[in-house]
C-alpha cells in the first residue's frame, strides 16, 4: 500500500464524497508470486480488480470490450 500511494496509483476518495443513490464498487487484491525455473521467488506482484458482479449495466458501465493483441 506504501508503495501504491509512493507512486500516486490512485486518489482515494471519502465515502462523503459519494453521490448520493450510488454506491461504492467493491475491489479485491489479487497476489502473484513470479518464480523462475528452479522454483525460487523472483517478485512478489498484486492487482487490484473491481468487484465486476456488484455492477449494474446502464448504471455503473456502459460499454463493454476485450483488448486483443
Amino acid at each position: 500500500m506504501a508503495s501504491l500511494n509512493k507512486h500516486n496509483i490512485w486518489t482515494l476518495i471519502p465515502c462523503s464524497l459519494v453521490p448520493t443513490g450510488h454506491k461504492i464498487i467493491g475491489s479485491h487484491p489479487y497476489f502473484l508470486r513470479k518464480c523462475n525455473e528452479k522454483g525460487g521467488v523472483i517478485r512478489n506482484k498484486v492487482r487490484v480488480v473491481a468487484k465486476g458482479y456488484s455492477q449494474v449495466e446502464g448504471v455503473n458501465y456502459t460499454d463493454m470490450y476485450a483488448p486483443v493483441a
